[in-house]
């Protein structure tokens, strides 16, 4: 299964650059629903704290193995983030692990107005530490075979967002949660 990517221009400040979004994703997560319900859309909330911790959960990672900390403390109104990354992948997902390094070199070039939020389909703790501790500097969600909470949390992602597979970058605005 190839990647293919296609290359979105977009302006942020005075740096110029380009989003890079799957086309051809690998099959669906393992985890997603097999009901036929038509996904709801994504609903946009007043405060940058509700969305996140509404989207996200009320922990968010900023490494493996640990508890977390509050999502409501990373995006919080003082945050001077411009955009929101939403990336769902998985380290089994070789279309994934071409297209990491060509996120993470484009999170480095703008990371002062970017967070990257890793949306894992692992399905063990020591294959998601490893993929997101060797490649990734982001955020991340509790991974889904974590908790049964963490499992219904992805499920609504992958249907609030329509994921079909994998790999999927989502892109949001970091205030107020609304797609960009």
């Amino acid at each position: 299964c190839i990647c293919h990517l296609e290359i979105v221009p977009y302006k942020m400040r005075e740096t110029s650059f380009a989003v890079l979004i799957p086309i051809n994703p690998a099959p669906p997560f393992s985890y997603h629903s097999s009901h036929n319900i038509s996904p709801p859309p994504h609903k946009t909330t007043t405060m940058a704290t509700n969305w996140a911790t509404e989207l996200f959960g009320p922990k968010i990672l900023t490494k493996p193995k640990t508890t977390g900390l509050p999502t409501e403390s990373r995006f919080g109104g003082k945050s001077s983030k411009k955009l929101v990354a939403l990336y769902f992948s998985a380290s089994w997902c070789p279309p994934c692990k071409g297209f990491s390094p060509m996120l993470l070199d484009f999170y480095n070039s703008c990371k002062d107005d970017l967070d990257i939020v890793f949306i894992s389909s692992d399905r063990d703790e020591k294959s998601f530490s490893d993929y997101y501790q060797k490649l990734m500097p982001f955020l991340a969600t509790m991974p889904a075979f974590n908790s049964e909470e963490a499992r219904q949390q992805h499920i609504k992602m992958a249907d609030t967002f329509q994921i079909k597979g994998i790999p999927t970058v989502i892109v949001l605005d970091a205030k107020t949660g609304n797609f960009v």
